[in-house]
C-alpha cells in the first residue's frame, strides 16, 4: 500500500508549494485512492496545516507534514476503524523512510485532541473557508454573497457527459451505463454519474458515444447565437468540450477552426476529434500574439485564467498562493487580437473559470471602451453571482462556475 501512500505525498507536495494542478489522470496504479487522499487533503488543508502546527515541532521536513495531513484526513474519513488504521499509516511511513515512532505518537495526540483543536480553530476564516487570504478577501469585496459562493464552492463535483447524438442513441448509451452498473441520472444528452467511475473505462468511450463537458458550460449552448452554416473558430479548445458543444449546436455545415497554444493539449484535441468524429480543422495558435488570417461568424475565446471558478474540483488553487492577476494582459490580447477576426455582425463569445471581476466584466469594460464597434447582448444571472456585464453559470451538478460574455460586432 505505501506505493499509493508515496504518490499522493508527492503530487501534494507539488500541488501545496509548487502550484501544480493535484492530477492522477496519468496513474496507472491506484488512481482513485491517491485522488480521494489527495483532494481530501486539500478540501481541508488549511485545518490540517494547523493541526501539524499544534502538534509537530518548527522545522519539520514538510514531506513528513504532508504526510501526517494525509493520515489526519484518513483518520478522519474511517473513525470507527481508527486504531487499526493508525497501526497501518505507521507501517506505511516506515516504508517511505518516515519514522514510525514521530507518526504513531502524532497521529495518536490527533485522536485524542481532536475536537480540542477544531474549537481552537474556529472563527480563523482560513481555516473555516478553506481559502488562502489573499482570494478571500478579493471575494469578500467583490460579491455581497460570497459565504455562500465559497459554500458552494466547497461541494464535492460530480462528473457530467454529453451524449454524442452522431454516435450513440440515448437509451443505447443509458442500457450500457445500466448494465455496467453506472449510477447516473440524466436530462436529454446530458448525463450526471452518480459515485464516479474512470472515464475510459465507461461503456462507449472508445467509439465516442460520449464526452466529458460541465453542467455549466453545456447550459452556453443556449445562448450561442442562431447561425445557419456559420465559420467559427473555437480559439482555446483543448480538450475539445466547447468544440463538440459547437458542433452539436451548428452541425455539419459548420466550418469549425479549433486552436490552442500547447502542443500537448493540441494532441488531446486531435485524438478526441478523431475519437468523438467531430471533423475539426486543427492547429497549435497563440492568439496573445498573433491575429488570425480569416475572418469568422463567431469566435469562442475561453482564455486562460485563474481557475477560481473551479475550485470544486481544484482545491489546490485555493490553498496554493499566487498571482490571480498574471493573466489580466495575456486576456487583453487575445481578445484584441480576435476582434480584428469577427465578421461585421458577428459574435465573440467570452469565457473563464474565473470568480474574479477583473478578469471578467472588468475586461469586457475595457475592451469597450476601446472597441466601438461591439456591444453586449444581455444575458440573464443564472448563477450565484453578479457581474456587470455578462453572466455566470453554475451547477449543482459539476459545482463549476464558469463566466460569459456574448459580443456582438456592428454591421458597418
Amino acid at each position: 500500500m505505501s506505493y499509493a501512500e508515496k504518490r499522493t505525498v508527492s503530487l501534494l507536495e507539488k500541488a501545496i508549494y509548487q502550484g501544480a494542478h493535484f492530477d492522477v489522470s496519468e496513474e496507472k496504479e491506484s488512481p482513485a485512492k491517491i485522488k480521494a487522499w489527495g483532494l481530501g487533503v486539500l478540501r481541508g488543508f488549511f485545518f490540517y496545516e494547523y493541526c501539524c502546527q499544534a502538534l509537530l515541532k518548527r522545522g519539520t521536513d514538510r514531506t513528513i507534514q504532508v504526510y501526517l495531513m494525509m493520515a489526519m484526513f484518513r483518520l478522519d474519513e474511517r473513525p470507527k476503524e481508527s486504531a487499526l488504521l493508525t497501526n497501518t499509516l505507521v507501517e506505511s511511513a516506515k516504508k517511505m523512510h518516515i519514522s514510525g515512532s514521530l507518526v504513531n505518537a502524532v497521529l495518536r495526540l490527533f485522536l485524542m485532541k481532536r475536537k480540542d483543536l477544531d474549537v481552537k480553530a474556529r472563527g480563523r476564516a482560513t481555516i473555516q473557508y478553506n481559502m488562502r487570504p489573499s482570494l478571500l478577501d478579493r471575494l469578500k469585496s467583490q460579491q455581497e454573497g460570497w459565504r455562500e459562493v465559497v459554500r458552494y464552492m466547497q461541494q464535492r463535483p460530480e462528473v457530467v457527459l454529453r451524449v454524442n447524438a452522431e454516435k450513440a442513441e440515448e437509451e443505447t448509451f443509458f442500457k450500457a451505463l445500466t448494465e455496467a452498473r453506472i449510477e447516473f441520472v440524466n436530462d436529454g444528452r446530458m448525463v450526471v454519474l452518480k459515485g464516479g467511475a474512470r472515464i475510459r473505462e465507461i461503456p462507449g468511450y472508445i467509439e465516442g458515444w460520449f464526452t466529458v463537458v460541465s453542467e455549466s458550460n453545456q447550459k452556453l449552448l443556449s445562448i450561442l447565437p442562431s447561425m445557419s452554416s456559420p465559420k467559427v473558430l473555437d480559439a482555446c479548445a483543448a480538450p475539445g468540450g466547447k468544440s463538440f458543444l459547437l458542433r452539436e449546436k451548428y452541425g455539419r455545415k459548420a466550418t469549425i477552426l479549433s486552436t490552442d497554444i500547447d502542443p500537448n493539449r493540441v494532441s488531446l484535441l486531435e485524438d478526441n476529434n478523431k475519437r468523438l468524429g467531430l471533423n475539426l480543422h486543427i492547429s497549435q495558435r497563440d492568439w496573445s500574439k498573433e491575429r488570425p488570417d480569416e475572418v469568422f461568424d463567431l469566435i469562442w475565446a475561453d482564455v486562460p485564467c485563474s481557475a477560481t471558478g473551479v475550485i470544486s474540483k481544484h482545491p489546490e488553487v485555493a490553498v496554493y498562493e499566487r498571482d490571480d492577476m498574471q493573466n489580466i494582459v495575456l486576456q487583453q490580447n487575445i481578445l484584441k487580437n480576435l476582434w480584428q477576426s469577427v465578421a461585421p455582425g458577428g459574435y465573440l463569445v467570452y469565457t473563464t473559470c474565473s470568480i474574479l471581476e477583473e478578469e471578467n466584466s472588468g475586461q469586457i469594460q475595457e475592451f469597450l471602451r476601446e472597441n466601438l464597434d461591439a456591444c453586449v447582448v444581455h444575458e440573464e444571472e443564472r448563477g450565484l453571482f453578479a457581474s456587470s456585464f455578462g453572466a455566470y453559470m453554475t451547477s449543482d451538478n459539476s459545482r463549476d462556475i464558469i463566466y460569459v460574455c456574448k459580443i456582438k460586432k456592428s454591421d458597418r
